[in-house]
């Protein structure tokens, strides 16, 4: 995911998965949000966790993987 990113300055209105090998769930999702706000999705919570040590307007949402 991030050698597809490197390029990539703006998104507007995107949805990103990210998924492991012989996995047919996504581990984690990125929805781009009018280019201004990013949901971050993840069961993993290390990666949550970077996340808000990267950012410093975070919110909690709801937990929407599998739904």
């Amino acid at each position: 995911m991030l050698q597809l990113a490197v390029g990539i300055t703006q998104v507007i209105d995107g949805k990103f998965q990210g998924k492991r090998l012989n996995e047919n769930q996504p581990w984690l999702i990125i929805t781009a949000v009018d280019s201004t706000a990013y949901d971050v999705e993840s069961l993993d919570e290390n990666i949550l966790a970077q996340m808000r040590q990267k950012f410093q307007q975070v919110s909690e949402l709801p937990i929407l993987l599998n739904a």
